[in-house]
């Protein structure tokens, strides 16, 4: 059952997390990060979506 749903709950969170970033960039707008700490921002957001892509192509195989 859970398999099944993988796709849409990391869509989901990947959404969050990106409307997450913004909302930052909004009420924070002079803050000033690292160049490390921005990739790991990046991998973080990015995670989400890999994860959806993969489930997409591969869920569906029995």
């Amino acid at each position: 059952m859970f398999k099944g749903k993988l796709s849409l709950i990391s869509f989901i969170a990947g959404v969050l997390l990106i409307f997450l970033a913004m909302l930052v960039v909004i009420f924070f707008p002079s803050l000033k990060i690292t160049k490390t700490t921005m990739n790991i921002v990046l991998l973080v957001l990015l995670i989400p979506w890999a994860v959806f892509i993969v489930s997409i192509f591969f869920g569906n195989k029995k």
